[in-house]
C-alpha cells in the first residue's frame, strides 16, 4: 500500500461530497434527506479531514477565515440550550421529528432498568447532543486557529459545579461519562478558565482512576469501555494540561486489546496508545507493532476508487447524534474517513520516516 497517495485520493472524496461551497452529504451514495440536509458537523468532519492531511485549502487565509465564519453562523441562542451554543436548526428538526418513537424506546429501557427516569424523555438526549456538536465546533474553530469565547453558560465552572456535575454521572459507563466530562473540560479550556478549575478535576479523576489506568467505577466493565471511556477523559485533560496518571497501566490494557472493527473502537486505542507513548516510552516496540498490525484492518475500511473509508467495513455510517443521515450501503462515508484518517494520522507519527508526515488534531 503506497500511503503516500493518499492525501490526494481523500481530496478527491472530499470534492465529490461537496455540495455547496462548505456544505457536504455525509455519503456517496444513500444519503437520506436528513443527511443531506444537516451541515454542521459534516464541515467539521471535512475541517479535520483538511487540517490533517494538510490540505493546502487550509493555507489559504480567505478560505479559512470564510470557512471560520461559517462555522460561527451557526452560533444562536435557543429556549432550552445554552447561550451561544452552536445549533444546526436542520438537525434540530430532524431529530424532533422521532420525538414520538424515541419517548416509547426510552419508557421501555427505564421499565428494563436501563436508563434512569429522567432520561426517558428525548429532550434529555438533544441536550447532550447539542453541547456534543458545541464542543466538536469549537475544537475545530480552536484547530484552525481562530477562537471564540463566547460560549461561557450551561456548563459547571466553579470547583463545586464540576464536583456536583461529575457526581451524577454513571461512571460504570465511563464511554458516556468522559464524552460529558470532556466537553466540560473544553468549555472551561476555550473560555479562559481552563487553569482554575484543572486541579479540581485532575482530583476527581484520581478517584475514578482504576489500577488499570482507566477511569471508571464498578467491576463488570469490558475492554471496549474502559479504553473508549479513558479516550474521551484524556481529550478532555488534553485542554486542561493534565498528565495521563497511569500510562504504563494504561498502555498495557490496551496492547491486551482487540478492537472491534468499526471507527470509533479503532481509533480510541489508537488515542490512548499515541497519547500515552507521548510521555512514556514504555514497549515503545510493542506499540509500534501493535499499531502496525492495526493498519491493515484499517484499510479494509477504505474504497481505493473513491478516496474515502466507511465506518463500518463494507457498511457507510447510518447516525449522526440519533439522526439516520444514510442508508448503511457498501460506500465510504464523511464520518468514517474523518475517524480513520485521524487513526493513521497518529499511527503515522509514531513509526516514523516510512509513512507520510500528517498532522494529529485536537478533538
Amino acid at each position: 500500500m503506497n500511503y503516500l497517495n493518499l492525501k490526494s485520493e481523500i481530496t478527491t472524496f472530499l470534492e465529490s461530497l461537496n455540495t455547496e461551497k462548505f456544505d457536504y452529504n455525509p455519503t456517496l451514495k444513500g444519503s437520506t434527506t436528513a443527511g443531506e440536509n444537516i451541515s454542521l458537523g459534516f464541515t467539521c468532519y471535512v475541517t479535520k479531514i483538511l487540517y490533517t492531511i494538510k490540505s493546502e485549502k487550509l493555507n489559504d487565509d480567505i478560505f479559512k477565515k470564510e470557512l471560520s465564519e461559517y462555522l460561527k453562523s451557526f452560533n444562536q441562542t435557543k429556549p432550552g440550550f445554552p447561550k451561544n451554543s452552536f445549533i444546526d436548526n436542520n438537525y434540530l428538526k430532524e431529530f424532533k421529528k422521532n420525538y414520538p418513537i424515541l419517548f416509547i424506546k426510552n419508557t421501555i429501557k427505564y421499565l428494563l432498568g436501563k436508563i434512569q427516569f429522567k432520561q426517558i424523555l428525548p429532550n434529555y438526549k438533544l441536550k447532550e447532543f447539542i453541547r456534543a456538536e458545541s464542543k466538536q465546533t469549537l475544537a475545530t474553530l480552536n484547530q484552525i486557529n481562530y477562537s471564540y469565547d463566547l460560549y461561557t453558560e450551561g456548563y459547571p465552572k466553579t470547583r463545586l459545579e464540576l464536583k456536583e456535575f461529575c457526581n451524577k454521572l454513571d461512571w460504570s459507563l465511563p464511554w458516556n461519562a468522559g464524552a460529558q466530562v470532556s466537553a466540560v473540560a473544553t468549555f472551561n479550556a476555550i473560555s479562559g478558565n481552563g487553569e482554575d478549575i484543572s486541579d479540581v478535576f485532575d482530583e476527581i479523576l484520581i478517584n475514578l482512576l482504576r489500577n488499570d489506568g482507566a477511569y471508571y467505577e464498578g467491576q463488570e466493565i469490558g475492554a471496549s469501555e474502559k479504553i473508549n471511556g479513558a479516550m474521551k477523559i484524556i481529550t478532555g485533560m488534553d485542554w486542561l494540561n493534565i498528565k495521563i496518571h497511569k500510562p504504563q497501566n494504561l498502555i498495557d490494557t490496551c496492547l491486551k486489546h482487540v478492537p472491534s472493527r468499526e471507527g470509533c473502537d479503532i481509533v480510541d486505542v489508537i488515542y490512548v496508545l499515541y497519547k500515552c507513548h507521548q510521555i512514556s516510552d514504555y514497549k515503545s516496540a510493542e506499540i509500534e507493532d501493535y499499531l502496525e498490525n492495526l493498519l491493515p484492518i484499517i484499510m479494509q475500511h477504505y474504497y481505493p476508487e473513491h478516496g474515502g473509508f466507511s465506518y463500518f467495513i463494507n457498511k457507510s455510517q447510518t447516525h449522526y447524534y440519533g439522526v439516520k443521515v444514510t442508508e448503511g450501503l457498501d460506500t465510504p462515508d464523511i464520518h468514517g474517513t474523518t475517524l480513520l484518517v485521524w487513526a493513521l494520522s497518529m499511527i503515522f507519527e509514531i513509526l516514523g520516516n516510512d509513512y507520510p508526515n500528517w498532522s494529529v488534531i485536537k478533538p
